[in-house]
């Protein structure tokens, strides 16, 4: 993924989806990949209190359901997994957490931890639809323009990349102003096609077990809107696999693999394991460009 359609510095990224498809579990383990990386990132987070965020982080890095934090109140353990995440990690976190967010507060804060840290490498807004600003403006559309510009421009300033998460409308396109697209360097769309049931449907017409590599449970799919700097993928789709329960991003499985496996298992060839099916590791970019 991060060969084909990279999250490039001082540049925006804009990962799209409707209410439940995904979109925060991928980014918290964007978030993970970076501080894995010694990077330093900023969450600023509409949705979830940073004790919930250090819990599904946890989940991702020590294979812990995050049920068993959640639901078990498991707090002491959770206690023990964030002070072990937060040292065997080499990079720097802070989040932002509240119902609305102003850019003045998201300046102040990119601001302050880039003058502590020496700098930021990653800002992610989850959403970009919760967070004020330029309220002169007279229409909100216009108003979340100039704040995406600003990130921007703020994300230049320091040197990071900003990842908007966005939501979208009945219409599937982005919800208040297609101006946080036309902003962006790279676009993804979760949850485009209805996959889920197409993909049970042919498996199940296939004659597949339940342990097939892609299931509803364990996969999200992606397109690729729109990507300046890396190959050109327009239309390109993908599916992100999950491990189990914790939320952990395993594989990146192409959809023409998928195809591939379909149509195999209709010609009477073996299916490929989940881990043989697909080379591709998050953040390594296979050899094939059309594999």
């Amino acid at each position: 993924l991060v060969g084909k359609a990279p999250i490039v510095t001082k540049e925006i990224t804009v990962l799209s989806g409707r209410t439940g498809r995904g979109k925060t579990t991928l980014s918290l383990n964007i978030i993970y990949h970076y501080l894995l990386h010694g990077k330093r990132v900023v969450l600023i987070s509409t949705e979830m209190p940073e004790e919930s965020i250090l819990c599904r982080l946890c989940s991702i890095h020590t294979g812990t359901p995050t049920t068993t934090y959640l639901f078990q109140r498991n707090i002491d353990a959770l206690k023990r997994d964030v002070e072990n995440l937060l040292s065997s990690v080499k990079g720097s976190f802070a989040v932002l957490h509240a119902p609305v967010i102003s850019y003045a507060d998201i300046d102040v804060t990119v601001r302050t931890r880039a003058e502590a840290w020496g700098g930021v490498d990653l800002l992610v807004v989850d959403y970009i639809q919760q967070v004020i600003g330029f309220q002169e403006l007279e229409s909100r559309a216009l108003q979340l323009r100039r704040i995406v510009q600003s990130i921007h421009h703020l994300s230049s300033e320091v040197g990071s990349a900003a990842l908007l998460l966005s939501q979208l409308n009945d219409q599937g396109d982005v919800k208040d102003s297609r101006s946080i697209e036309e902003e962006a360097a790279l676009c993804l769309r979760i949850g485009m096609w209805t996959m889920e049931r197409f993909i049970t449907r042919m498996w199940r017409a296939a004659g597949l077990k339940d342990d097939t590599p892609l299931t509803p449970e364990t996969h999200i799919d992606m397109e690729v809107k729109k990507n300046r700097y890396g190959e050109n993928l327009s239309g390109w789709t993908f599916f992100v696999v999950w491990e189990g329960e914790t939320g952990r991003a395993k594989n990146i499985v192409e959809w023409t693999t998928v195809a591939r496996t379909i149509a195999n298992q209709f010609r009477g060839v073996t299916t490929p394991s989940s881990s043989s099916s697909s080379n591709n590791r998050l953040g390594q970019r296979k050899g094939s460009k059309n594999e």
